[in-house]
């Protein structure tokens, strides 16, 4: 029976199981594609829906491998040596650390949005990998994980939402240094967020502009036509050939269509090994690191942040220069505005970090999270209570209003649940932010106070803890970031 044969060989693709049986049973291949497919019709062995390779090959198996470790890594190491466009998205994801937002899929997939009837986009792909076991999503936290039978060094959750931070600032920089090198007019340049995508070409990118710089736009009788810019962030690792061929596939796809307008690509890196950045260079696209395009302040800032963000306790503790280092870089990089203030916010969390840190009894929690949403910044002991800090971040130079605080207020019974009991008295509230309160903020705070217990640190008293920890901050940024 040929579930014996699949069973001492392992699930494979119908090529393989073919010429199997033709060296078992001295048979032609003609015959055997044909007792491949009674089989197949008469429920013998099994194929997996949904995906083919090349020549119009499936991917077949015995019942005894259904819902298995084997099937799973034997489909994916397949895939990963196939022609199949299903190996695009896998290849995507473990240059990612084998775990990515759900949003972004589509973006790391190689498939485009919308399809042609029969043909495979982003949406179905997903659907697929999903229901061969080849990716799991996790609900809970809105992501897409390779599975561990495959890829067992998966990136921890920590540096995976460290690395994501990093990638947004990467790209905020990006999007700012086009903006003053005159790549960019009045249009808009979109990047990438859970709200929604940057679209080219019916892909999507972590960062899409209209240009209308001279190589790429277009001059007509009516008017100029703007070309685009796309490009996409992959940080935390050296990029391999493998890692750079969903990239590829884009922009292959896209030059298929000469009805798309004018593009400059672009991928921004850590590292690229030289057999990617050769094939980048023959491809015609920009292969760049962050020290490359912006020096090394920036380059240092991101290393800085994607480490201290995955293990705030050790670099707060054991590393006294970090905030130091972390300072000077931001202030080098103020002419990046957007970029400079997202990774201000960030930096504050980290400060506040710093200011208690030292208090704390026992080791810290940081970046405490319900499901999908963040909602305590800092938990540490002191004088037998445990603190629960919350930072309210303005980039504004104006107070904390009674609609900054809602959002936290609502949180309260949330962050109290965490420790088991509502109310608890020996766990307090402790609400931080860069700026002062408005008078109805203060009364609100006051009330809830006699409430449960509560309690909060405006920028001047910040400066003063900053102060009393020798904490070595530029005096300039501090006076950008706190009142």
């Amino acid at each position: 029976m040929l579930s014996d044969i699949l069973g001492a060989i392992g699930p494979c693709v119908s090529s393989k199981l073919a010429a199997e049986i033709c060296a078992r049973q001295g048979i032609t291949a003609a015959t055997a594609r044909k007792r491949i497919e009674r089989a197949k019709k008469a429920g013998e062995i099994l194929a997996v829906p949904g995906i083919r390779f090349k020549h119009n090959e499936q991917f077949l198996y015995a019942s005894m491998h259904e819902r298995t470790g084997q099937l799973q890594a034997a489909l994916f190491e397949a895939l990963v040596h196939s022609k199949s466009n299903f190996k695009i998205p896998l290849l995507g994801l473990q240059a990612r650390g084998g775990i990515i937002p759900t949003y972004l899929f589509p973006a790391i997939s190689g498939f485009p949005l919308l399809s042609r009837e029969h043909r495979q986009n982003a949406t179905k792909a997903l659907s697929h990998l999903l229901e061969t076991g080849l990716l799991i999503k996790n609900e809970l936290a809105d992501s897409i994980e390779l599975s561990d039978l495959f890829a067992p060094n998966i990136v921890s959750n920590a540096r995976y939402r460290a690395r994501l931070v990093a990638e947004q600032i990467l790209l905020m920089a990006m999007k700012d240094w086009l903006r003053l090198q005159g790549f960019l007019g009045a249009e808009k340049c979109s990047l990438r967020n859970a709200q929604k995508a940057p679209q080219f070409g019916f892909y999507q990118w972590d960062l899409v502009a209209p240009s209308f710089i001279s190589p790429i736009s277009t001059r007509l009788v009516t008017g100029v036509q703007p070309g685009f810019i796309v490009a996409d962030a992959i940080l935390g690792r050296k990029l391999s050939l493998a890692d750079v061929t969903p990239f590829i596939h884009k922009i292959t796809a896209i030059r298929g269509n000469t009805r798309n307008r004018p593009f400059l690509a672009i991928l921004v890196a850590d590292w690229f090994d030289k057999e990617a950045f050769i094939e980048g260079r023959k491809q015609g696209l920009v292969f760049t690191t962050p020290k490359n395009l912006f020096g090394k302040s920036l380059s240092e800032l991101l290393d800085y942040f994607v480490q201290g963000l995955e293990n705030k306790q050790s670099f707060l503790l054991l590393k006294p220069d970090y905030m130091s280092h972390l300072a000077n870089n931001l202030l080098a990089l103020q002419h990046l505005t957007e970029a400079a203030g997202f990774a201000t916010e960030h930096f504050f969390s980290l400060l506040v970090g710093a200011c208690f840190v030292g208090e704390s009894a026992v080791p810290p929690v940081y970046d405490v999270n319900l499901g999908s949403r963040h909602v305590i910044d800092l938990i540490y002991a002191s004088n037998n209570k445990l603190i629960a800090c919350v930072c309210i971040w303005r980039s504004e130079k104006t107070p904390v209003n009674d609609s900054d605080l809602a959002e936290t207020i609502k949180n309260v019974s949330a962050i109290h649940s965490l420790f088991g009991v509502i109310h608890r008295p020996d766990v307090v509230l402790k609400i931080c932010t860069n700026r002062t309160f408005t008078q109805s903020a203060l009364k609100i705070l006051d009330e809830k106070s006699e409430l449960f217990p509560l309690s909060w640190v405006d920028g001047p008293a910040l400066r003063k803890l900053i102060s009393s920890r020798n904490l070595s901050i530029a005096p300039a940024l501090l006076d950008e970031i706190l009142d």
